[in-house]
This record gives structure tokens, C-alpha cells and sequence, in this order.
């Protein structure tokens, strides 16, 4: 590492130096954990939005083939879906 380098690590908090093995060992410790969670919270977000997407295209199309007003009505008052919010046109996007 260039001398330089090093004094920009050491300014902006990210040089790491290890006086012994333990110390070492927990760094990598601490990276690995918070790069195993970062990794395991984008894995859960797209599993949500794929959820989310799936549910949402199940339910507008209950409502779209209920057999009356009435039964998409009560589909949407279940559901807590208001037109004055956008609910509606969000499923059916």
C-alpha cells in the first residue's frame, strides 16, 4: 500500500491495524457478518416484491372476475383498497 493510501485510510477512519492474530480474526469476522446480512436482506427484499407482485396480480384478478359489484366491492373493503388513494390502479399495474 503507498504511503499516500494509507494516510487517506487512516483520515477517513477506514485503515484497520492489526496487532495480532485475534485482532485479525475479528475484522474479518465482522466483514463477513455484515456482508453475509447485507446479502441475506436484498434476498428477502426480492423474495417480499415477488410475493407482493404475485398476491397483487391474484387479487385484481378476483376483482375482475367477480360476479358482481357487490363481491368486488366486499374484495376491496377486505382487502383495505380505496380508489382515492391508488390502490386499485397499483394492482392492476
Amino acid at each position: 500500500m503507498k504511503n499516500s493510501s494509507r494516510v487517506d485510510a487512516i483520515a477517513d477512519g477506514s485503515y484497520v491495524d492489526f496487532q495480532n492474530e485475534k485482532d485479525a480474526k475479528d475484522y474479518l469476522d465482522q466483514i463477513l457478518q455484515k456482508n453475509l446480512l447485507n446479502k441475506l436482506m436484498t434476498m428477502e427484499s426480492e423474495l417480499v416484491k415477488k410475493f407482493q407482485s404475485g398476491s397483487a396480480e391474484r387479487l385484481a384478478e378476483q376483482i375482475l372476475l367477480a360476479p358482481d359489484q357487490f363481491y368486488a366491492a366486499a374484495l376491496l373493503e377486505q382487502n383495505e383498497m380505496y380508489f382515492g388513494r391508488g390502490d386499485f390502479t397499483r394492482v392492476l399495474n
